[in-house]
């Protein structure tokens, strides 16, 4: 098995990856705390579609965030 790992630690690995997440899409911003990534600009006017996850899937869906897809993870 591989010693070599692209993080030296579990610790903080879901907030890194969905401040990656929000860092490579501008539109998106991310409330840190509630580890939720979020698209502003979704129209308020419509029903929205949120999806979640758990048990290690956390950062999972934040990728589906954005325009005409889910207004938040």
């Amino acid at each position: 098995m591989s010693k070599r790992h692209l993080f030296s630690s579990l610790d903080g690995l879901v907030p890194k990856a969905l401040r990656g997440i929000v860092a490579s899409n501008p539109r998106l911003n991310l409330d840190e705390t509630n580890r939720v990534v979020f698209d502003p600009e979704s129209p308020k006017d419509i029903v929205s579609i949120i999806s979640g996850g758990g048990s290690g899937h956390e950062p999972a869906w934040a990728g589906y965030v954005g325009s005409n897809m889910l207004a938040a993870s």
